[in-house]
């Protein structure tokens, strides 16, 4: 007979939740979503000027 899992149920309900929040969304703060949207921007932007710089990243555009 196959052992079962300690946690099942918990771990049953964390699969239901991440279910319905698939099949409906969930609910965030738009002014939060945007600040970090900015910060992460501007992150990525700042290290792909590193890599650039370095050579390790080069865009040759869409198509390549």
């Amino acid at each position: 007979m196959a052992a079962t899992l300690v946690d099942l149920g918990r771990q049953m309900r964390a699969a239901w939740a991440l279910y319905l929040m698939g099949s409906w969304g969930f609910r965030t703060d738009s002014v939060a979503v945007e600040m970090l949207a900015s910060k992460l921007t501007r992150h990525v932007d700042e290290a792909l000027t590193h890599l650039v710089a370095a050579g390790i990243y080069r865009y040759d555009g869409p198509k390549k």
